[in-house]
């Protein structure tokens, strides 16, 4: 059992971890991830992180100590060499688990993995907001600029600095063409809610600065190098002002 969890990738290890909670858990649990949580877990927002100690014993829950946002709660669940251990600022809040209560778990996760029968609910985040911005300014720039808008966003800027969406780099330019993106403060979309509007028509985006060295080694514009020309407060300065 603890060889397969060591040949696990990070990203499967870290799906195993949320299907040990979810089936620890399965009262008032609802899988969600987005917004940078799992579940939705007794109405708040959960969020699983799964620790390989495979080499250490068990003595006391640790604490996660990592970046953290704020009303979501964090889960860690640590496989030491003994038992399985889910806890919740280091208060144990479930009784530790032995291997072979793990492995059982382990054949079951494969098992949904490759076979996907077991059904799950999965909370959806509602779009409407969204999509009624992107309408409104795809609208706009067709009906009075003869332009074809494509509107991307973001919710999570802050974690990347000066670091843009991959996809703020058109991939195929033609004249016609204008980009937007919506920079949310978090993930409460809406506008009001806008930190900053972005928009440029596509032919001008190989002027912009981009960045040396990027997550993913993809292209990336520099956003402090774009020009206050292209910023905008919100959809409606967008409208008012766009030249």
């Amino acid at each position: 059992m603890k060889k397969e969890l060591i040949e696990l990738n990070n990203a499967r290890f870290g799906s195993f971890g949320e299907f040990v909670f979810e089936s620890m858990f399965l009262k008032n649990l609802t899988r969600k991830n987005f917004d940078q949580a799992d579940f939705k877990w007794k109405n708040k927002d959960v969020d699983i992180k799964s620790r390989r100690l495979l080499e250490k014993y068990y003595k006391t829950p640790s604490n996660y100590t990592g970046k953290k946002i704020k009303d979501i709660i964090y889960i860690l669940i640590e496989f030491y060499k003994d038992k399985v251990v889910i806890s919740k600022e280091k208060k144990i809040i479930k009784p530790p688990l032995n291997y072979k209560k793990v492995e059982k778990l382990y054949d079951e996760w494969v098992s949904y993995r490759n076979k996907k029968q077991k059904e799950k609910k999965l909370l959806k985040k509602d779009m409407t907001q969204l999509n009624l911005m992107k309408s409104e300014i795809k609208n706009f720039f067709f009906s009075s600029k003869n332009l074809n808008a494509r509107v991307i966003y973001r919710t999570t800027q802050e974690d990347f600095g000066n670091e843009s969406p991959a996809n703020l780099l058109p991939k195929n330019i033609q004249e016609n063409k204008v980009t937007v993106f919506l920079n949310f403060n978090n993930f409460n979309i809406s506008e009001n809610n806008l930190k900053e509007v972005i928009a440029f028509k596509d032919i001008e985006a190989n002027r912009f600065d981009f960045i040396r060295a990027t997550r993913l080694h993809k292209k990336k514009i520099e956003l402090a190098s774009i020009s206050k020309k292209h910023k905008f407060e919100n959809i409606k300065d967008l409208i008012n002002r766009w030249k």
